[in-house]
């Protein structure tokens, strides 16, 4: 979504932080339908149901920081370098995919 200019704006950065959402989120349908199938304690045990929500969760607060723009807006000019809600968000996208590896 960041190729077209105009959604690199920052009038767009919450669109595009609903994408990132629904694109994990898009995750929910299988799990409901793996719990509905095979029951909530053979995914909690055998799928490794907690890991995945860890990952959504964890999905989900990276967007949110970054969508917010948390530090940024804490206090301008202070993390034009380090610590920006970008950087925080893929730290975030790190500990997901380290979830996920588990």
């Amino acid at each position: 979504m960041a190729i077209p200019i105009r959604f690199r704006t920052p009038d767009f950065r919450w669109f595009r932080t609903s994408l990132f959402l629904a694109q994990g989120g898009s995750v929910v349908v299988p799990i409901i339908h793996a719990v509905i199938l095979y029951g909530l304690n053979v995914c909690y045990n055998i799928i490794a149901f907690k890991w995945m929500l860890s990952t959504i969760l964890i999905y989900f607060v990276g967007a949110i920081i970054y969508g917010a723009r948390v530090p940024e807006k804490l206090s301008p000019g202070s993390f034009d370098i380090w610590g920006s809600s970008h950087q925080i968000f893929h730290v975030f996208v790190v500990l997901a995919c380290i979830c996920n590896y588990y």
